[in-house]
């Protein structure tokens, strides 16, 4: 039976690397945004850029 479940998992192998691979553009492409919107961003306090 140990042998059976390895056999039904590794279909789903692809997708999980697929699907770790395209979190992990997201995460890229949030993390650009991000800065961006934060480079904009200036201090309400000191009037300064962050």
């Amino acid at each position: 039976s140990e042998r059976q479940a390895v056999l039904a998992a590794e279909p789903n192998v692809p997708r999980r690397v697929r699907d770790d691979q395209r979190s992990a553009a997201n995460r890229a492409a949030r993390r650009e945004r991000y800065d961006e919107v934060v480079a904009l961003h200036q201090c309400g306090l000191c009037g300064e850029t962050i």
